[in-house]
């Protein structure tokens, strides 16, 4: 135990990974470890030559391994990969794009068709147990979660400014893409190049979405909906293997002026980074981040034009947040399917509900991470061209319609008890973890 914060020192070694989620949970049955095994093992080795951590950033780390961990042994428990894969197998709206070009608020209104389920934060960050909404138990696993993003948000402030995880709102798969242990979540939350590299040229990527599926299974066992709404930047990486794993996802592809997300991921990179290392470099944040963007674009990209059928629809960021509405009105219909009469009232309702910057205003530039504008998008040339990406000259401002006056939040139920769940703690980036689980 450190004197600073009382911070634990922990050991990043497999042995020690392995041996705190059998502790905690009481389980022992791992499973199959062949697509998540190998990742570990490149990932702790990163993370010791690599990503200069401090104590708190060992911590953090090690909670976020552990955390993912446990959960699966009690996944494993739970007999996750028996749960028949039907409801993962539905038609989906899958959203991809870089990150911070507005994925998120698609999501949230295309959540707001009544035929459709999403999975809640609640759900990828603690997917066991799998609970039906509306129940004392999934309302004691919300709250539960609620209490752990107060913690992260206190920890690391800037990060709600950015980007708002709330327990009931839908969220992205990539905590569930995590329990393989290969994902973007690695390289946010550490500087782990060579595990990264690693998990693009040699990773078993196949083996990744056939868990998921797997995952969304088990998770949404209880949903009635007709249709999913998945959203994660983190496809773009493996657009294959997602279009090859759900071949029946309606694809839709964010888009927005490279000088505005490149510093912008660069600042939400720097923020979680430097809650976990004392050797935060701007320089080398914007330069890493921008490569890192190049690629997964790049990818998506090739994958795109050699694909013999492409169900995917563009959607441009400028255009989403000038007229939410409309823009999701042109994705139904582009899909061919037929926009529910109550959806351009809701739109407009969390539109008002939600403004731009509700938590605070978000500030970045590209000097700040020794970058120009100029630079970012004569390396995004080519993507520039051939999906027409308009330059901004200033901040989009979400249009809110003035006909629905100041909206009032919904209210939140009541939580009630249940012997299930077990306390969470912090872990990482919101990652949360179950005590005694097979006992």
């Amino acid at each position: 135990m450190t004197e600073q914060n009382q911070v634990p020192d922990v050991e990043l070694t497999k042995s020690a990974v392995f041996a705190a989620p059998e502790e905690r949970t009481g389980c022992t049955d791992w499973g199959d470890t062949s697509v998540f095994e190998p990742a570990l093992d490149q990932l702790l080795a990163s993370l010791e030559a690599e990503a200069h951590l401090n104590t708190a950033g060992r911590f953090s780390n090690w909670m976020g391994i552990v955390g993912r961990l446990s959960q699966r042994l009690l996944l494993q428990r739970e007999g996750y990969d028996r749960v028949p894969t039907e409801i993962s197998e539905q038609p989906a709206f899958v959203i991809i794009g870089p990150p911070r070009t507005g994925t998120t608020l698609l999501q949230r209104l295309l959540a707001l068709d009544p035929d459709t389920d999403a999975l809640r934060y609640c759900d990828v960050a603690v997917p066991v147990p799998a609970t039906r909404p509306g129940t004392d138990e999934d309302e004691a696993k919300i709250e539960e979660v609620s209490q752990t993003l107060t913690q992260l948000y206190a920890r690391v402030p800037d990060l709600l400014k950015m980007h708002e995880m709330e327990p009931r709102m839908p969220d992205e798969e990539v905590f569930l893409i995590h329990h393989s242990l290969m994902s973007v979540l690695g390289p946010l939350r550490a500087r782990v190049p060579t595990y990264w590299t690693w998990v693009m040229q040699a990773g078993d990527l196949d083996g990744v979405y056939r868990e998921l599926k797997h995952f969304i299974a088990y998770v949404g066992q209880y949903r009635i909906g007709s249709r999913w709404v998945l959203k994660a930047p983190h496809h773009l990486w493996m657009l294959r293997q997602l279009i090859e794993g759900f071949p029946q996802a309606y694809v839709i592809w964010m888009h927005r002026d490279p000088a505005k997300f490149v510093p912008s991921c660069a600042s939400m990179s720097r923020a979680i980074l430097s809650a976990g290392s004392d050797t935060v470099s701007n320089e080398r944040i914007g330069q890493e981040s921008l490569e890192m963007l190049v690629d997964g674009v790049s990818r998506a990209m090739d994958y795109r034009n050699r694909a013999t059928e492409r169900r995917i629809v563009d959607v441009h960021y400028r255009d989403l947040m000038r007229d939410p509405q409309g823009t999701v009105a042109r994705i139904y219909e582009a899909f061919g399917l037929e926009l529910p009469g109550s959806m351009p009232e809701a739109i407009a309702r969390h539109v008002a509900e939600n403004p731009k910057g509700k938590h605070g205003h978000h500030g970045y530039s590209a000097e700040a991470f020794g970058l120009r504008n100029e630079e970012i998008r004569e390396r995004f040339s080519a993507y520039i061209e051939e999906y027409n990406v308009q330059g901004e000259d200033s901040s989009a401002i979400l249009n809110v319609p003035q006909n629905l006056g100041q909206a009032k939040p919904m209210a939140r139920k009541g939580t009630g008890n249940s012997s299930r769940i077990l306390p969470l703690e912090l872990q990482g980036e919101g990652m949360v973890s179950y005590r005694d689980g097979c006992g």
